[in-house]
């Protein structure tokens, strides 16, 4: 695990330049507050006993194309992961939970409620971590990423009930893991959260138009 270490300096923010995956990129999110909403819902969802080191962090995959940046989480039990727009270059970073923190006390600043600048650093010797900067007009917050995280393919894990025949059939998950998607709602006007479920399948969870998981069904039940 990379050592826990922050720094703050003043930033202009510049045009986000049009660059290849993992060198240094630049892109805007509209929102600090849904960021750092998502980064403090996806902590539990990260493998906190250090079981797994791959799990400890949570994965940011930033695409220029699709115009998208998604944060990911995952303990093995239980996936998490947010969406949302976004303008600039092409990343993938890990956050370690433990860096976390930091992130969100700076997101949660009350004059921070505004478009977002996210700048990711990589170092020049790739099993080095590299730092993911984050900036508010002038003020800025960077956090070291993690090196060489085996993160999981998680995006086909999802099940396609209709394509397996399988709606509605029942599933038996452990309310414990259940509980951690209990806070992942970002505003109570952004509706109910769903659970989709395809018999000895993972539960997919969805919550509006920006955060979907997985819930990974027991082998057993009672």
């Amino acid at each position: 695990m990379t050592t826990t270490t922050t720094t703050r300096r003043t930033r202009k923010a510049a045009a986000a330049p049009v660059v290849k995956a993992n060198v240094n990129a630049t892109g805007f999110i509209p929102s600090s507050a849904k960021l750092a909403g998502a980064l403090n819902a996806l902590k539990p969802f990260t493998d906190k006993q250090g079981n797994i080191p791959d799990l400890a962090s949570i994965r940011i995959e930033a695409d220029g194309e699709t115009k998208k940046i998604t944060l990911a989480a995952c303990d093995r039990y239980v996936l998490g992961e947010y969406t949302f727009d976004y303008e600039g270059g092409s990343f993938t970073a890990d956050v370690h939970s433990s860096n976390v923190a930091t992130l969100v006390t700076f997101l949660k600043t009350p004059w921070h409620s505004q478009p977002i600048v996210v700048h990711y650093e990589p170092d020049a010797d790739k099993d080095k971590p590299g730092r993911l900067v984050v900036a508010i007009d002038k003020d800025s917050v960077s956090v070291p990423t993690e090196a060489g995280v085996n993160f999981p393919q998680w995006k086909a894990l999802y099940p396609d009930a209709k394509a397996q025949g399988l709606e509605g059939r029942p599933a038996a998950c452990d309310p414990d893991k259940l509980a951690k998607f209990m806070k992942v709602r970002l505003d109570k006007n952004d509706g109910p959260m769903r659970l989709h479920v395809v018999k000895d399948k993972p539960i997919t969870v969805t919550v509006g138009d920006y955060f979907r998981g997985l819930l990974m069904p027991m082998r057993s039940a009672a």
